[in-house]
């Protein structure tokens, strides 16, 4: 990868990967530090992946993930009975929150391109490497399930 495309990327991707990972992380600071995190692996990544943004998405959710079991773990060690929580705009419920956590990740990301990103279903379908089809089923059985989560909770 030349340093022209590199730019080109940064330019283009890091600020969606950054609202990305501001959705999954605690704070902005995390999420730039994950985002560029998953930049540094593509510049280490050889050859480049032909589809870059599912990629970097795809290293991203991963790198948060260890993230938030490293920061529970950590909780679980102060005996904090606060639940980790994203300190976002986009969930200020935590229960939602808490809620969109326990779903698959493709779920999750479905969630987040089409409720926090408003992208089309046929580019989450790219996004996620499924049929536009497929995105949407993905999609709806994820509101389902949150809804029965939510509901459960509720009913508690």
């Amino acid at each position: 990868m030349t340093d022209q495309e590199f730019e080109e990327l940064w330019r283009s991707c890091f600020p969606r990967l950054v609202r990305y990972c501001q959705f999954r992380t605690t704070t902005v600071e995390e999420a730039k530090d994950v985002a560029a995190e998953a930049f540094t692996r593509l510049v280490a990544q050889s050859p480049t992946p032909r589809d870059v943004l599912p990629w970097l998405y795809r290293v991203a959710t991963n790198l948060s993930n260890d993230d938030y079991r490293k920061r529970k773990q950590e909780a679980a060690f102060q005996r904090s009975a606060e639940p980790v929580a994203p300190r976002t705009l986009v969930w200020k419920d935590p229960d939602l929150w808490n809620a969109v956590r326990r779903l698959g990740r493709d779920q999750q990301l479905a969630v987040y391109l089409r409720l926090v990103e408003d992208l089309p279903f046929a580019q989450v379908g790219r996004l996620l490497g499924r049929s536009e089809a497929a995105s949407k089923m993905l999609y709806r059985r994820a509101i389902d399930r949150l809804a029965q989560t939510l509901e459960a909770e509720s009913d508690e």
